[in-house]
């Protein structure tokens, strides 16, 4: 890693605005894109509701410490007329502090809610506006910054195209130079990159080039992001380093019409998915887990009502799980859980975590009805149980 000289760094740490939370010491977070589409219920086109339930279920079981809303938190436009049925109506409980008018907000007032815009949120046009994103969400009205989470370091990117006018999307930019200080200067064992569009994806939007950051090199620990509205992991880099897109957060879901492309070990679409991802001082562990049923939109559209009160449970099933351990000597060794990590130090043993343990003799991509499924791996091959639907 090349670090800064004392000039440049001092006018970049100045810049950012960086958030602390003090909590407990085991870290859990529920990460989803593309999941603000009530507004859109009326067309059919909405599994919010099914989504917000799996994170309240999971809140419930074991305080989630934060939500990482990967982009595209308000369709269809991102518009102030709509942002609060998107969001507040179903993650109000999160936020602080909170312009909701269908929520109060977060009852300890402990803000838990870590967006970054997506191409909805700024319009979905060029040129577009953010101005109902600043002025809702919980972010100091800016479009990056970090916040530390017990272990986690987590840095929020916008990674608009064309609309981003403030801080740019090449590996050269104002964003991308901050983004590689706070990676430097941070203390935290880990570092989570979060936005909205996918540096490689195998799915309809595909790879967004621009995004192709040296993020490993600069020392972030995994990136997640959404757009594609389907799940897909690719590990890159010859570490196992980890790229996760997960859109599978309440929008109208993709299907895979495309090879995989190099990297991807794990893709999985057709039913409504968030990621849990935990993390203490050693281990952080990221699982995909689907809902077994979708909720009727009918159940949901309930304009006014604190949905969170109101919504029934909804049962998962873990589709992959991947984890990275710290080694003895303070690198990440990565891989799926239950296998043999590899990467910076020493290889280890990993320790089961989950159900999603099966083998297969080669690749498998198989089609059902809504339900897509392909996991792959270089040099060891692994699938899922495929059902059809």
């Amino acid at each position: 890693m090349t670090s800064a000289g004392p000039l440049f760094v001092v006018v970049v740490l100045l810049s950012v605005q960086h958030f602390t939370c003090t909590v407990h010491s085991k870290a859990r977070f529920c990460a989803l894109g593309d999941f603000g589409a009530d507004a859109l219920g009326g067309l059919g086109l909405s599994q919010e509701g099914t989504t917000a339930a799996i994170v309240k279920a999971l809140d419930k079981q074991d305080r989630l410490d934060g939500i990482l809303a990967l982009g595209d938190t308000n369709y269809p436009v991102g518009s102030e007329a709509t942002i609060d049925q998107n969001v507040g109506k179903y993650y109000g409980q999160y936020v602080w502090p909170s312009k909701s008018k269908l929520s109060s907000g977060a009852p300890d007032q402990i803000n838990r809610f870590f967006p970054c815009p997506g191409n909805h949120d700024w319009g979905n046009r060029n040129p577009g506006s953010l101005d109902a994103y600043l002025a809702y969400m919980p972010v100091s009205g800016r479009t990056n910054y970090d916040v530390v989470v017990k272990d986690v370091h987590i840095f929020s990117l916008d990674s608009d195209p064309n609309a981003n006018r403030f801080n740019g999307t090449s590996s050269k930019s104002a964003q991308a130079l901050w983004l590689k200080a706070g990676l430097a200067a941070s203390t935290s064992t880990w570092k989570l990159v979060i936005f909205h569009h996918p540096p490689f994806s195998s799915s309809l939007h595909g790879s967004t080039l621009y995004m192709q950051w040296p993020f490993a090199e600069w020392g972030a620990t995994a990136v997640l992001s959404g757009h594609d509205h389907a799940y897909e992991r690719f590990v890159k880099h010859g570490t196992g380093f980890p790229y996760f897109v997960n859109g599978l957060g309440g929008a109208y879901m993709y299907p895979f019409t495309k090879e995989p492309l190099e990297g991807s070990q794990a893709r999985f679409s057709g039913r409504s998915s968030v990621q849990l991802i935990e993390a203490d001082s050693t281990r952080m562990v990221f699982k995909l887990l689907a809902a077994t049923h979708q909720l009727p939109a009918a159940q949901v559209q309930t304009q006014g009502q604190k949905v969170l009160d109101v919504l029934p449970n909804v049962a998962t099933e873990e589709m992959d799980c991947y984890e990275v351990v710290k080694s003895a000597s303070g690198g990440n060794l990565y891989g799926p859980c239950h296998e043999t990590l590899t990467g910076q130090g020493s290889t280890v043993n990993s320790v089961a975590v989950g159900s999603s343990q099966l083998s297969v003799e080669k690749d498998v991509s198989k089609q059902g009805k809504g339900l897509q499924l392909s996991f792959a791996a270089k040099k060891r091959k692994y699938v899922t149980k495929h059902r059809e639907y």
